[in-house]
């Protein structure tokens, strides 16, 4: 079963029984939100993450892996950001 809903600021929200899915905030200008899933072991991974004028970043994860120096995402890493239409550039 899916559950859609929908509440102030809330760009898109999606629920079944073994993964969700929120966003917030504005389309096209800065938007928050974060998506989660069950593996088969039982184990629920979830990612959140900003988008905003400094691209797509990870700010939380369980699922995404360190760095090899042990850091986790916290939004403050690279992201790639249009620098044109069809060309990017990773800060």
């Amino acid at each position: 079963m899916a559950l859609a809903a929908a509440r102030r600021n809330t760009v898109y929200e999606f629920e079944t029984d073994d993964q969700t899915q929120e966003q917030e905030g504005h389309p096209g200008s800065s938007v928050r939100g974060s998506y989660s899933w069950m593996s088969p072991t039982g184990v629920i991974f979830t990612v959140e993450y900003v988008a905003d004028e400094l691209g797509f970043r990870v700010t939380k994860s369980n699922a995404v892996p360190l760095t090899h120096g042990g850091v986790a995402a916290d939004g403050n890493q690279g992201s790639f950001v249009p620098q044109t239409h069809n060309s990017y550039r990773y800060l």
